[in-house]
Order: C-alpha cells, then sequence, then structure tokens
C-alpha cells in the first residue's frame, strides 16, 4: 500500500532564505535539485523519479543523489515519487521547485510516516575571508526542540549561550558566517544540546575544518534504524 507522503518547504528557523543569485550557474529556465535520503528506518533502498523518469536508483540511506552538485530540470510541478522494489513508497508529489534555484529534497521521518522537506538552498559565495554553515533538524527520535552551539574546539559551552536556539523538526537555521583564519580555513566544533537541558548534555560534537569560500548544511539525523538521534550528522557540500 503506498504511504501517505508530506512535503514541506523547509520553513527557517531564523530568516528567510534568501533566492539563490545567477552566479551560481541556473538559467531562468530550469532549477536545479539533490536528493538526501535520511529516512533510517527504511527496509530498503529506494529509487527516486521526478516528472515521471527513474533519475536515481539504489539510493541508501545517508546518501545524496547526484553524489556532487544539482540535477538540472525544467520549471514545473515537478512531481517527486519514491519507489522501493518497485512498490510505491512516497506517492508522486509536486516539489514546485523555483525558477532559477537550488533546492535539497529532503526525504525524513520515519518509514512509517515519511515527510520531504524542500530546503530552498543559497550558495550565493560567502563574502571575502568566510565560509557559511547551515544546520538542518531532521532527526525524527530527538528531542522536540534543540541548540546548537558553533565555537571554537575545547570551548566549554556551560556559561555560553547557543548560536542557535530551539531549533525544532521542520526547520533550518540561517546560514551562519565562519570567519576563517591566515591558513584559509575556520576549525570549528559543532554542539547539539537539548532545548532547556541545565545539563547541557551534549547529543553531538563534532569538529569540522571549512575552508574559505566553502558552504557546508550539517543535516541533523536519526541513526540508522532509527529511535535516537545520530552523533555523526550527514554533511552536504554546497559549494567548493
Amino acid at each position: 500500500m503506498a504511504r501517505v507522503f508530506k512535503i514541506l518547504l523547509f520553513a527557517p528557523a531564523i530568516v528567510a532564505l534568501c533566492i539563490f543569485a545567477a552566479s551560481c550557474g541556473s538559467s531562468s529556465s530550469t532549477a536545479q535539485y539533490r536528493v538526501v535520503q535520511a529516512i533510517p528506518d527504511a527496509p530498503g533502498n529506494f529509487d527516486v523519479s521526478v516528472n515521471g523518469k527513474n533519475v536515481f536508483t539504489n539510493v541508501a540511506f545517508g546518501s545524496t543523489e547526484p553524489t556532487f552538485g544539482y540535477q538540472s530540470v525544467p520549471v514545473g510541478s515537478d512531481p517527486i515519487e519514491v519507489t522501493q522494489a518497485s512498490a510505491s513508497v512516497i506517492n508522486s508529489t509536486s516539489m514546485n521547485l523555483i525558477s532559477g534555484t537550488q533546492s535539497t529534497a529532503l526525504l525524513t521521518g520515519l518509514y512509517s510516516d515519511p515527510a520531504a522537506f524542500i530546503l530552498r538552498d543559497n550558495n550565493t559565495a560567502p563574502p571575502s575571508g568566510q565560509a557559511e554553515l547551515r544546520i538542518v533538524y531532521a532527526s525524527p527520535s530527538a528531542p522536540a526542540s534543540l541548540d546548537v552551539y558553533i565555537v571554537s574546539p575545547g570551548i566549554d559551552i556551560t556559561q555560553r549561550d547557543p548560536t542557535i536556539s530551539a531549533l525544532q523538526f521542520g526547520q533550518q537555521s540561517a546560514y551562519q558566517y565562519l570567519t576563517t583564519q591566515k591558513s584559509g580555513n575556520a576549525q570549528i566544533t559543532v554542539i547539539v544540546t537539548e532545548s532547556g537541558d541545565p545539563t547541557k548534555a551534549q547529543l553531538v560534537n563534532q569538529t569540522y575544518t571549512i575552508s574559505v569560500g566553502q558552504i557546508r548544511t550539517l543535516v541533523l539525523v536519526d541513526a540508522i534504524g532509527g529511535g535516537a538521534i545520530s552523533s555523526i550528522p550527514l554533511e552536504l557540500s554546497d559549494l567548493n
């Protein structure tokens, strides 16, 4: 039986995302998209069709298609459908991609109640000497609300305010500017805690090196099989 599939515009947690600039390479008559498979308890890999054409096959949990960059498509309703072993998992549903933009179709939720969030990606080059980072909450088993700290490695967050507060499932943060050092890199630690937890127990604590001019997205997902947030987010290489 085909599952009811929810498709939602991924709401920003802080501010509305900017429209993707023409300098990023898409034309006014097309849009670009990629698909991220973050449904943790799927019993097998997925095939993905757009506009009735099979575009990606054998898509496993934690993978991004295409592996690099985006897939171009003529602007329209652009229905997406997901199948598994030829059986419908996600009914054909319009993505409604916007002309001249890049987007991420994020498949998430649990297998019994999947959802597709459409992220409008802003891959305009960061200001000189900087990089950018965005956080997306797509873990169906995590606490209802999360705080995110973006700090230098080794920093104690006990007395610090979160960089991103009260992020909820189905939300993305604003892009965070990261100032790079003389090496051309920004080394940061991303720590995630439950909002309101006085102990600030760390659900995620990962260190990243992001180079000048790069844009990265970290997707908070469940551990494989579901039931708990993964300590390692999915990292999407948005630009450079």
